[in-house]
């Protein structure tokens, strides 16, 4: 009997392991290899089961979004907005001049044996975090990817990861918001501007070494971490990050014991809190 239930557990923890995502009615995928967000030519929205749509309007805080497999979408206007955000490991979101994309859901990587066309997004997509490269999310100036909103998980574990992106992402959650990372996240600027954001213990952050002021936490914004056994923060490729500022009325917490960073430079004008026994 005992070994029977330890079968059915490894039988169950391998479905939970490998199971995908389905597309919902009311989901945008990208329709183009080459599109502007703002035009609803570069969309198809989900109608029904296998039914697809253009549609009358572009992606909004309440849609969940797919970048398909070979397409490149251009944010070209002051503030695009997604629910949860999907990319396809081998499909691309441009962010021009100051144009930012703003996540009210998770982010997450996907992948597939085949571009996805057709019913393919109606199926079970699996998450691909080994395969993030850094040309998913590429920005052509100063637009920054960032996350807004309520509480919730920001990023699940195995579906972001492993290579470094480029580029900026900022968390603005809601004043009283806290956003959950259940996973190592790496970019090569990190911006905290409000509300918390809580790692868990097997989630670190991964920062540039070469950009001035790479990880910052600013006043009314909470960063808590919980990560021990390796860099809570760290440089990527081995290296140091180059530099942490806690601003004014900014907050960093190690609620784990034993905290470590590698970083080149720290500076504190805010506040640290050891909260671990």
């Amino acid at each position: 009997m005992k070994k029977n239930l330890l079968l059915f557990f490894a039988f169950f923890l391998s479905i939970a392991l490998v199971k995908g995502q389905t597309a919902t009615i009311g989901d945008y995928r990208s329709a183009v290899a080459s599109g502007d967000w703002n035009s609803t030519a570069s969309w198809q929205i989900r109608t029904g089961l296998n039914s697809w749509a253009t549609p009358s309007a572009v992606p909004m805080d309440t849609n969940n979004v797919y970048i398909q497999k070979g397409h490149t979408i251009t944010i070209s206007t002051a503030t695009a907005k997604s629910r949860n955000l999907n990319i396809d490991t081998l499909g691309s979101i441009i962010l021009s001049s100051t144009f930012n994309l703003n996540i009210y859901g998770k982010l997450r990587a996907f992948g597939a044996a085949a571009a996805e066309v057709s019913t393919t997004l109606d199926g079970s997509i699996s998450g691909s975090a080994a395969s993030c490269r850094d040309e998913m999310i590429r920005s052509k100036s100063t637009g920054i990817l960032r996350f807004v909103g309520v509480s919730r998980d920001l990023v699940l574990n195995g579906e972001w990861g492993n290579n470094a992106l480029k580029d900026t992402i900022e968390f603005a959650l809601d004043s009283l918001a806290t956003g959950v990372l259940n996973t190592t996240i790496k970019f090569s600027r990190f911006l905290f501007s409000s509300g918390t954001v809580s790692a868990v213990a097997g989630a670190g952050f991964s920062a540039g070494n070469s950009a001035t002021d790479s990880f910052i936490i600013r006043s009314g914004a909470t960063l808590k971490t919980a990560r021990t056994l390796n860099y809570a923060i760290s440089g990527s490729s081995k290296t140091k990050c180059n530099q942490i500022v806690i601003q004014p009325g900014g907050t960093l917490e190690f609620t784990g014991a034993d905290p470590n960073l590698s970083v080149a430079k720290f500076l504190n004008l805010g506040t640290v809190v050891y909260s671990s026994s």
